[in-house]
């Protein structure tokens, strides 16, 4: 039977928008194309905190992942990579070096 409860309307509509946001990227032209990219940094961003704090507090990262919004995934390696690094000044100085300096929010870590 299927139940319509307010967080399975929520998964509905993230998907819809997450769909026709990427479908509208696809066709978009500059400076829109740009534009749109800079809205989903705000998205990765936000992955990426969530993912280093529920790192730190022992979180699974697979439930972590399944958090994160799909405006700012990375890559499944990429995603899965920033909670294997250590809680320290150096590790996090890894982690910009070895990831994000790849990724298009690098430049906001450094």
């Amino acid at each position: 039977e299927n139940v319509v409860t307010p967080a399975v309307i929520l998964e509905s509509a993230t998907r819809k928008m997450v769909d026709e946001f990427k479908f509208l990227r696809a066709q978009a032209a500059e400076p829109l194309s740009t534009f749109l990219d800079y809205i989903t940094y705000e998205y990765m961003i936000d992955n990426v905190m969530l993912l280093l704090k529920g790192t730190i507090s022992g979180r699974d990262v697979n439930e972590l992942i399944d958090q994160c919004h799909p405006l700012g995934m990375f890559r499944d390696s990429t995603m899965r990579s920033i909670p294997t690094f250590e809680n320290s000044p150096k590790g996090y100085a890894d982690l910009y070096q070895t990831v994000l300096v790849d990724t298009p929010v690098g430049p906001y870590f450094s």
